[in-house]
């Protein structure tokens, strides 16, 4: 019964937290959060489309390389062939049987010793591929579509465009899919550098209408104030005190007109 009771008055002091609340507070909550909102809906939605501006040609590129990363599986199953060939900021693999065969082992130029030449440019070096799931459940939900995946280390990420195939082979007919990949990390590095001024940028722009709105709504209700003060003197028995006349056409002016 004593914790019933304790929990009913803790629900109904919250229930009542708006009544105790002062105006000022109120509105000027009422703003911080409106104003948050509006600022989150206008990141998301910018984040969205510079996301989807960006992914544009890394998608149209996967598109118009499909059908030469599938005659090249093709090749790979006909002729048996073993470990992968480079390939320049591309992947392809091959899922099977809930098996990865990477076809084209992704690489990348790049500063580092051992290379050749007096600046010691090495022209390519492994990339870490994507890291794709081998459940048939998730292969056929997402083949024929664009996704992004991380890659299978360092923190990269990839764009992929899964492809349902089957191709006759020596041994008979087997079926996967196709995954054809590119490196779209600078792409999140943008979106995730916007993302951070984004957040900077609201919580300056919030403080300082907390403060501006703060000052401007403790002056706006001073006259309030005033009239509560003359209120207090009058109901001691100060009959004398009158409020400060204001413009009758606000409610602060009525009011006062009226008490006075």
């Amino acid at each position: 019964m004593v914790q019933a009771g304790r929990s009913g008055g803790y629900w109904r002091s919250v229930r009542d937290l708006p009544k105790r609340t002062p105006l000022r507070v109120k509105l000027i909550t009422a703003l911080l959060a409106l104003v948050a909102v509006a600022l989150l809906v206008i990141s998301v939605a910018g984040i969205g489309i510079l996301r989807n501006d960006l992914l544009g040609p890394f998608d149209t590129q996967l598109s118009a390389n499909a059908n030469t990363a599938t005659v090249a599986v093709g090749h790979y199953l006909a002729l048996g062939s073993q470990g992968s060939q480079p390939g320049e900021g591309v992947a392809l693999d091959w899922i099977a049987a809930g098996k990865i065969h990477q076809i084209v082992q992704p690489t990348a130029g790049a500063f580092g010793s051992g290379g050749f030449g007096s600046n010691g440019f090495t022209p390519t070096r492994p990339m870490a591929g994507p890291e794709l799931p081998t459940s048939s459940s998730w292969l056929a939900a997402h083949s024929g579509s664009f996704i992004t995946v991380h890659a299978q280390q360092g923190g990269g990420r990839w764009r992929v465009l899964l492809q349902s195939a089957q191709f006759n082979t020596p041994t008979g007919t087997v079926s996967g899919t196709v995954a054809l990949a590119v490196p779209v990390s600078s792409v999140y590095t943008t979106i995730g550098q916007l993302a951070t001024i984004d957040f900077f940028v609201s919580v300056i722009l919030l403080v300082g209408l907390l403060v501006i709105g703060f000052a401007v709504v403790r002056r706006s209700l001073r006259p309030l104030t005033d009239i509560e003060q003359t209120a207090g003197a009058i109901a001691a028995g100060d009959l004398s005190r009158r409020v400060p006349e204001r413009d009758p056409r606000t409610e602060v002016g009525r009011l006062g007109r009226s008490l006075n």
